[in-house]
């Protein structure tokens, strides 16, 4: 008997809302308006009795390559006064969507159970800041972070980046950057989740073919809806690293910090981030991948309870505290 994947039964009502919502709204996904897309998914999550933890939140306004970037800070209760390492976080949503309401369950998490505070970016978004400008925005960031850590009570030597979907290849071709300026040794560690390697291709993998027909959620040829709101000069699609990382060198690859990748399994870009993870390790990189049986893309952003959200982070907190 073939097995074939099957989403959790927490992530079943989700994706179904996610795929009626759309329908109902009669949302062509191939000309869709950036405003009826945000509307969709820039919701402020429900708790559902949730536990969240507490922890001491803050929030600066810095200028970074040009744009006004809102950080969210969060640190676990009773380190005001301590200096602590940091875990840098960079969100998905293709550059056009979400907002660190989206994600304040997760950050807090990952600060209270990693132990560490938790910086997300929120950089401007396209089309307002299109391509290559949100990856110089988080760029600059980290280098603000790393400037002014002591002021932010924060260890400037102990610091690791986690991104989602479009953000882990940010959160990716950043230290490649950084390595290319000589400042390579800022950034100790990289975890990326459910990455979306190549976001201007859905055809170049067995993995689209197997789960982008629309059994679990979207169709793949449908998942190209945000390039002409990204890219200034599209259809014209620039090969570089920032923006898609198969175009990143075997050399740019070599003498990256360690890696943790994790993909989930009815994900139609789980092949393409595998593959990525057998391309770091074959250029040298110490880095670990696992696949979440269940898990569906975008899954750390949605307020339900269950195994695969639990255990990644404590996979993000397992990861950050070897490292750091």
């Amino acid at each position: 008997m073939s097995y074939y994947p099957k989403i959790h039964p927490a992530y079943q009502p989700i994706v179904d809302g996610l795929v009626e919502t759309v329908a109902v709204k009669n949302i062509d996904l191939k000309s869709v308006d950036v405003d009826e897309i945000r509307e969709i998914c820039d919701y402020v999550p429900e708790n559902h009795g949730l536990q969240i933890p507490d922890v001491i939140s803050d929030e600066h306004t810095i200028t970074a390559a040009g744009y006004s970037v809102k950080l969210y800070t969060y640190r676990p209760l009773g380190s005001e006064d301590k200096m602590i390492p940091a875990v840098i976080y960079l969100h998905g949503g293709g550059w056009l969507f979400f907002t660190h309401k989206n994600y304040d369950r997760a950050m807090k998490d990952i600060t209270v159970k990693a132990n560490v505070a938790t910086v997300f970016v929120e950089y401007v978004l396209s089309p307002t800041a299109k391509f290559p400008d949100p990856v110089t925005q988080c760029y600059e960031s980290i280098l603000w972070i790393h400037e002014n850590a002591a002021k932010l009570n924060l260890d400037a030597d102990r610091l690791v980046l986690v991104g989602d979907s479009l953000g882990s290849n940010m959160a990716t071709s950043i230290p490649i950057m950084l390595n290319e300026n000589q400042l390579g040794n800022i950034v100790k560690g990289v975890v990326m989740l459910y990455p979306d390697i190549d976001p201007t291709n859905r055809d170049n993998h067995e993995s689209y073919e197997l789960l982008g027909k629309g059994d679990f959620g979207f169709k793949a040829e449908d998942m190209l809806f945000n390039l002409p709101h990204t890219l200034p000069d599209f259809p014209t699609i620039p090969a570089d690293f920032r923006l898609s990382l198969t175009n990143a060198t075997d050399d740019q690859l070599k003498g990256l910090p360690p890696f943790l990748i994790v993909t989930a399994e009815t994900d139609m870009y789980r092949g393409p981030g595998e593959d990525f993870a057998q391309r770091l390790m074959n250029n040298g990189v110490d880095v670990a991948a696992v696949r979440l049986m269940g898990a569906v893309h975008g899954y750390l952003a949605y307020y339900v309870e269950c195994a695969p959200y639990r255990r990644t982070i404590g996979f993000i907190a397992s990861f950050v505290n070897d490292l750091v």
